[in-house]
C-alpha cells in the first residue's frame, strides 16, 4: 500500500511541476487533509507540494480536489495555471485504512440480499468499552451512535433494493472495519406481529446446557433478534415469516430472565420468568394427573417440593375422531 502510495505521488508530483515550469517568486499553496468530510489538519507549501512528507499511518492517499465537498477532482496538468493565479487551496481527500473486525451482517435472504431490517456483530477489540457505529446510502449518513456491545442493529426500516455502508469504529483504539451490502428489492409486509409456538410461554424452564430452539412467525423477510440480558442472538424469517433462533445452551440457574424477541421496528415479544434447569416430559393417559396433595410422598416431602422451585406445564391434545 504505501509503495503504490508513494509511486502515485511521485507520478503526480512530477506532472505537477512539469507544468508549473518555473515561477517569479515564491508561491505559497495551502493543502487541507481531510478524512471524508473531516479536517485532518491543513499544511502550507511554498513553489511545491510535498505531500509525500504527510505521515498518517493510517491513512490512504485519495485524490486531489479543488473544493472542500470533494465535487471536482484536481487534474495536476491544470497545476500551471493554478500557481500562476497566485496563493491556492488544495483538498487532498485521505481514507483510514480499515482493520478486520470480522463484521457480519445477520439477515442475508436469496440472490446476496439482505433484509430491511439487519444486524452486525462483530470481534472485540482490546481496549475499547465501545464503539462508534455508522450506516450510510453514499454520502449520507442515515444512522449514527454507540454500541456498548459487539452488535448493532438498525432502528428504522431501510429502503428496498438500495446499497449500504456499515462502519464501526474502536471509540478508544481508533480502529475501524466497514461492510457494503444491499437491500432485498421487494418486501411483504403484511405481518405487523412476532407469535412463539408452544410450549414457549412465560414462568417456562428450558433444559441447563442444552441449545434451545424458539420457533415462531413475524414480519418476513427480517431479521428476529433475542436478546437475554446483554447478549444478543439472531435469526431470520422466510418468505411466510417463520424462524427460528438458537438460544445457546446456559447453566442451571434460580435467577429468572427475560427472552425479548424482536425485529428492532415495530414487533415484540418477551417471554418473562424464565429459569434454566432439568426439564422431564411424562406420557400417557389421564389418570397420570392428580393434584400433588394426593400424591403418597410423606407431608414433609410435599412441603418440601411445592417451595423448591418445581414448575409444571401440562399440553393437552385435543381428542381426534375416528374418521379424521
Amino acid at each position: 500500500m504505501k509503495k503504490a502510495l508513494f509511486l502515485f505521488l511521485t507520478v503526480a508530483l512530477t506532472l505537477c511541476l512539469f507544468a508549473c515550469g518555473k515561477t517569479d517568486g515564491e508561491k505559497t499553496v495551502v493543502v487541507s487533509y481531510y478524512d471524508g468530510e473531516t479536517l485532518l489538519e491543513s499544511r502550507e507549501y511554498t513553489d511545491k507540494i510535498d505531500p509525500i512528507d504527510y505521515e498518517k499511518e493510517d491513512y490512504a492517499f485519495v485524490g486531489w480536489y479543488l473544493d472542500k465537498d470533494f465535487e471536482t477532482p484536481f487534474d495536476p496538468a491544470d497545476a500551471r495555471d493554478a500557481f500562476e493565479a497566485g496563493a491556492i487551496a488544495l483538498y487532498a481527500k485521505t481514507e483510514r485504512v480499515m482493520d478486520d473486525f470480522g463484521v457480519k451482517i445477520q439477515g442475508k435472504l436469496k440472490d446476496d440480499a439482505y433484509a430491511i431490517n439487519p444486524a452486525f456483530t462483530w470481534a472485540a477489540t482490546g481496549g475499547d468499552a465501545f464503539y462508534r457505529v455508522s450506516l450510510s446510502k453514499g454520502e449520507k449518513t442515515i444512522e449514527s451512535g454507540r454500541a456498548y456491545h459487539t452488535y448493532y442493529q438498525v432502528k428504522e426500516a431501510l429502503e428496498p433494493g438500495v446499497n449500504y455502508e456499515f462502519t464501526v469504529e474502536g471509540i478508544k483504539s481508533k480502529k475501524k472495519s466497514s461492510v457494503h451490502f444491499t437491500t432485498l428489492a421487494e418486501y411483504d409486509n403484511t405481518i405487523e406481529t412476532i407469535t412463539l409456538v408452544n410450549p414457549y410461554s412465560n414462568g417456562m424452564v428450558l433444559q441447563r446446557n442444552a441449545d434451545a430452539v424458539l420457533s415462531g412467525v413475524g414480519p418476513a423477510n427480517q431479521v428476529i433478534a433475542l436478546t437475554v440480558g446483554e447478549e444478543a442472538y439472531f435469526g431470520v424469517s422466510d418468505e411466510t415469516g417463520a424462524f427460528d433462533v438458537v438460544l445457546p445452551g446456559r447453566d442451571a440457574s434460580f435467577d429468572p430472565v427475560d427472552l425479548v424477541l424482536s425485529n428492532g421496528l415495530n414487533c415484540k415479544q418477551t417471554v418473562s420468568d424464565v429459569l434454566f434447569g432439568d426439564v422431564y416430559f411424562f406420557a400417557g393417559q389421564s389418570n397420570m394427573q392428580w393434584p400433588t396433595k394426593d400424591s403418597d410422598c410423606k407431608e414433609e416431602d410435599i412441603e418440601r417440593l411445592t417451595g423448591s422451585g418445581v414448575r409444571f406445564f401440562c399440553a393437552r391434545m385435543r381428542s381426534l375422531s375416528s374418521d379424521s
